[in-house]
């Protein structure tokens, strides 16, 4: 009889600190939709935050950021007062999609992306940061030595 060493099975536990998913989104106009890239980005060392790049064409992306819960929310009711709203998409108006309103000085836009990728996304960003332990992530010191202008030790 042989004996073979064990075999190592690795570690299930994600040592990521990042998720990122690649999102298509319809730019819903008057008459027109357009659909541009765009990736939404989740870092545990900015545990609140989902970050939205819309890539248009240009050297860099535009960069939305807005509250993590915002998004959750979103997906199942209208979510959001200012300059992010977050709605499901309602009866036979695109079943399935997700619409966000992002809304600028001068401009606004109104977005379309799939609620399944999204929510996806979302329980990928949960399974780093659980809802409610954002706050043991958040390192306080070293935002108010950024607030003060004070390098990190």
């Amino acid at each position: 009889m042989t004996f073979h060493e064990p075999t190592r099975v690795p570690s299930q536990r994600s040592t990521a600190s990042e998720v990122t998913a690649a999102l298509p989104l319809a730019v819903v106009g008057e008459g027109a939709t357009v659909t541009v890239p765009a990736v939404l980005r989740y870092h545990a060392r900015d545990p609140y935050a989902v970050h939205l790049d819309i890539h248009t064409g240009e050297p860099e992306p535009i960069t939305w950021f807005f509250a993590r819960d915002l998004l959750r929310e979103g997906l199942g009711r209208p979510a959001g007062v200012g300059d992010v709203t977050v709605r499901p998409s309602g009866g036979a108006e695109r079943p399935g999609d997700l619409f966000l309103t992002l809304t600028g000085p001068h401009s606004a836009a109104l977005l379309r992306a799939r609620a399944c990728e999204v929510a996806y996304f979302l329980g990928r960003s949960e399974e780093l940061v659980a809802p409610g332990s954002e706050h043991e992530r958040l390192d306080l010191d070293g935002l108010v030595d950024h607030l003060l202008g004070r390098a990190a030790d």
